[in-house]
């Protein structure tokens, strides 16, 4: 089991035997963002990038990963429909979000069970 907080000290990251890398808000709740693979081992180690863009985590099988701190977020440069795109997606989000089958699926986050 492996911790780390990212350098604006507003959230953490974990890395447990699980075999998921975790970002959680330093305010408590859910975790924001979970992380794994199919062949993804026990997670012995995490860190944050300097920037807080990017976490590193490394695992039994002597693999290193990074994985984007903001899973949904487009690496490069976005054009400006793309933009205002995903402005929107955001308001309709933040309209919506007091409805509870929304709330669900906002809070919802997929994580794969492993198979023994």
């Amino acid at each position: 089991m492996a911790i780390d907080y990212s350098p604006t000290g507003q959230e953490f990251v974990t890395g447990s035997y699980a075999r998921t890398v975790r970002i959680f808000k330093d305010d408590g709740g859910h975790s924001r963002e979970i992380y794994h693979t199919q062949r993804m081992q026990r997670v012995f180690c995490v860190k944050f990038s300097c920037d807080a863009s990017y976490v590193t985590s490394g695992n039994d099988d002597t693999n290193l990963r990074l994985w984007k701190a903001e899973a949904s977020e487009q690496l490069g440069v976005l054009l400006p429909r793309e933009k205002k795109r995903n402005e929107y997606h955001e308001a309709v989000k933040n309209h919506y979000k007091h409805l509870p089958e929304v709330k669900r699926i906002l809070r919802y986050k997929g994580v794969a069970t492993p198979w023994l």
